[in-house]
């Protein structure tokens, strides 16, 4: 399978959620924080294979919205890591 074609689709945010949730309650927020920022770069990279080949509109509001899904996630767990490492 070319490379081209494995950035064809946005990674499934599911498993990226489950993995998040799982390491929040594990109390592990550098590596929830890794995670999602993982997620976010994965995403990137289709959009940015996908604009290239000329969709747009529909493509921007999908990127958007899959990257938006974990911002409130992402915002707490930054939060939490502070607190953990003020306590450390």
């Amino acid at each position: 399978m070319e490379s081209a074609q494995i950035n064809r689709w946005f990674p499934a945010p599911t498993y990226f959620k489950r993995v998040s949730i799982i390491l929040r309650k594990q109390k592990d927020y550098a590596r929830e924080i890794g995670i999602i920022q993982l997620y976010w770069q994965l995403c990137d990279r289709v959009y940015e294979t996908k604009r290239k080949d000329g969709a747009r509109a529909q493509l921007m509001a999908q990127h958007s919205g899959l990257k938006a899904g974990f911002q409130k996630r992402y915002d707490k767990a930054k939060l939490l890591l502070e607190k953990q490492r003020a306590k450390d």
